[in-house]
Parts: C-alpha cells; structure tokens; sequence
C-alpha cells in the first residue's frame, strides 16, 4: 500500500525537527560556535514544522526559545543580521496563526531590542521581502487598533514595488501590502486617495471595476487577506454608484 501524502509530510516534518534539535545541540556542545545567533534559523525551521503539525503548544514553546535568544544575540551585527532574516518571516506565520500578541513582538523586534542611533533604519538591514511581511503584520495589528494613520505611513514604504502581471516572486508581498494600503486609506475615510491608489497600480477606476479587475488581482497574490479590500470596494459602490445594487 502506497503511504500517504499526509503521511510523508509528516515523515518529512518530523525529520526537520529531528535534524534541527541535533543541529542545536551541537552549536552547544561545540566552542567554535563563537555566538548562537546560528540557532535562530534552526529554532524557525522547528516551528514551522511544528505550525504545519499542528502542535500549537510546541509553537509557542519553540518561540519563546526564539526569543530568549534573539535578547542575547541582537546586540552584535551578526546576530542582528540573522534575526533581520528570520523573524519577519516567523512573524507572518504567528499573525496567520492568530497568535498576535507574539506575531507583534517579532514585528517590533529590531526597535524593542536595539538603542536609539544603534541603527540608521531597521529597513536597511532587510531585504524587501522581509521588510514587506513585517509591513504586512505590523500594519494590520494597527489597523485592528483601528490606527490607521500609522498603518498607512507603514504601508506607503512597502507598496510601491508591486506590479500586476510581475512573475517575481518577492513582489507578492508589495502587493499584499497595496491590498492592506488599500483597504486602511478607505478605512481612514480618505475616498479621493483610495482612487488614486486603486488607478496606480489596477489601472480602473474603482467606479468603473464590477470587481473583476480586484478579483483577479486579489487571487493572484493572496485569497486571505482579499476580504477587508473587498468590502472597502463593496462599501465605495454603494456609496458612489447609487443606481446599481450590491447587497
């Protein structure tokens, strides 16, 4: 009998777990490991793991060991560029999970663990991938806050490299943040903004789209976070296009 795809799947999750914990130990037990900063991609290659499980408890245990390490080794430039690597991308995963408070924390990371002058913009040492999940997360915990002025000064720095029809695959994340930017500018109550935004980059006035062109787009970069940027352009018909009917 031919084993299952879920049970490989699990074969191979558990043989990360497995690799990673051995690889922890190691850097431990072996002095040539100057600094453990090394242990942080191990600890979210365990987690990740453990989130595609489904042991929530193992998670969170994983994370606090993430963390606990990060407040010892973000203080060097090695540490500090591990952790610029890692933690957005951990961050996205917790925010996903539901688990905001700790998806926060890693969002806020750089700013809680550094001084003031330690860097010039924590954006200079992330790439713009991870800039862009830590946008993501960060932006939409403001927005449940119902802040959405910082939201959207958050999101303007992220959006602007995303195009429709891009085949790279790092522009996904712009354009998860343009489809936030979107539905926190109409939030705000900000009408005259939100057109503009919605031409830039849907190149449709949001009068004239009967929510194919956002469709389209919205499937191509991320079903999840489509909902608050649909409602947004629910809510705009109904109030600009009196004649036609949306319920």
């Amino acid at each position: 009998t031919k084993p299952s795809s879920n049970n490989l799947q699990d074969v191979d999750h558990n043989a990360s777990i497995k690799y990673s914990i051995l690889a922890i130990n190691e850097i431990d037990r072996n002095r040539k490991f100057e600094t453990k900063d090394t242990k942080l991609g191990f600890y979210q290659i365990i987690i990740s793991a453990y989130i595609a499980k489904g042991n929530m408890t193992k998670v969170l245990d994983y994370y606090y060991r993430y963390k606990n390490l990060v407040s010892v080794v973000v203080n060097n430039k090695q540490g500090l560029s591990t952790i610029t690597n890692s933690a957005p991308y951990l961050s996205f995963q917790l925010y996903n999970l539901g688990l905001y408070e700790e998806s926060e924390e890693l969002a806020d990371l750089l700013i809680n663990y550094t001084k003031p002058g330690d860097l010039l913009e924590d954006i200079e040492w992330m790439g713009a991938v991870e800039n862009s999940m830590r946008s993501i997360v960060k932006g939409s915990l403001l927005m449940k806050k119902n802040n959405y002025k910082e939201a959207i000064s958050l999101f303007e720095k992220s959006y602007k490299r995303c195009e429709i029809n891009s085949k790279d695959p790092s522009v996904l994340y712009n354009c998860m943040v343009y489809m936030r930017l979107l539905e926190a500018v109409y939030a705000n109550g900000e009408t005259e903004k939100f057109e503009k935004l919605y031409i830039e980059k849907l190149l449709v006035h949001p009068k004239q789209d009967d929510l194919t062109s956002i469709k389209k787009f919205a499937l191509n970069v991320s079903p999840d976070l489509s909902a608050g940027v649909f409602l947004s352009l629910l809510d705009y018909h109904k109030k600009n296009n009196s004649k036609k009917n949306y319920d």
